[in-house]
Parts: C-alpha cells; structure tokens; sequence
C-alpha cells in the first residue's frame, strides 16, 4: 500500500528503490506514451526506461525515423516538465508539440 508522505505534498511513496511518482506526473507520462503512440501508429509497451533513457531501451524494433521523432518528443517532454516542475501547471501535449518542432 503506498502512502503520502508528510514532507512531499502530493507526492506518493511506494516500494521499491526508486518508486516516487505524483499522480499528476504519472497521468503526464501516460498522456506522452498516447501522444507518440497515436502519432507513430505503433504500440510500444509503457516501461519507464524508454523515458529516462530513451527509445533506443524498447525491446521492439522501431525504424530510424520513428526512433528520431520519438527521441525528440521524449526530451521536449522531459525539458517542458523539468521547467515547470515547481509549480501547479501541468504541462499540455501541445506545448511539447511546440517544443519538439523546435528541435527538427
């Protein structure tokens, strides 16, 4: 059973080593997930490693160009999120649109 912790706000700690993930983060990531999967028209399984490290750690074969867009998407969420980390506002799947063109 997970539970709050006092220090953390919203924060839920669960077991594990490294298991610490609000519910708004979470629901961002599954939201990501959705995005590249509706935009590349293939299913990839939901693993954490594909967004800390990368798609290159998918254990599915992915084309080079599919590779590089979701590369790109994947850090644009990553730089959204590290920015407004601190504050209330969620970021939105367009704003990380906007920031992966920014990149090609």
């Amino acid at each position: 059973m997970s539970k709050t912790h006092p220090s953390a706000g919203n924060v839920i700690v669960g077991k594990g080593p490294f298991f610490i993930c609000g519910g708004k983060i979470k629901k961002y990531w599954s939201n990501i997930h959705v995005q590249i999967e509706s935009i590349l028209g293939e299913i990839f399984s939901k693993k954490p490693i594909t967004y800390l490290l990368g798609p290159m750690f998918q254990f599915k074969a992915i084309s080079k160009d599919n590779m590089h867009l979701m590369f790109h998407f994947i850090v644009a969420a990553r730089i959204i999120l590290a920015k407004l980390w601190k504050t209330e506002h969620l970021p939105t799947i367009e704003e990380c649109r906007k920031k992966s063109n920014n990149f090609m």
